[in-house]
């Protein structure tokens, strides 16, 4: 049920363009799900050096184009 609710929120706000509103995500894995996200939709690695996780940023900068 967390998961769902989560890529709800994801999607609203790809869906807005509100990238700022991943940093009011408290859920980490959520957050740096956002952060992903948005990376892809919008070919910015920046979004992918707000991640922490090692294993996902490295995920995120390998199938975002630089």
């Amino acid at each position: 049920m967390v998961l769902i609710v989560g890529a709800v929120i994801v999607n609203s706000l790809v869906k807005t363009n509100k990238n700022e509103n991943c940093d009011t995500i408290n859920e980490v894995d959520q957050k740096e799900d956002c952060y992903h996200t948005f990376a892809h939709k919008t070919n910015n690695i920046s979004y992918c050096n707000k991640i922490r996780d090692g294993e996902k940023k490295e995920h995120c900068l390998g199938h975002v184009p630089s």
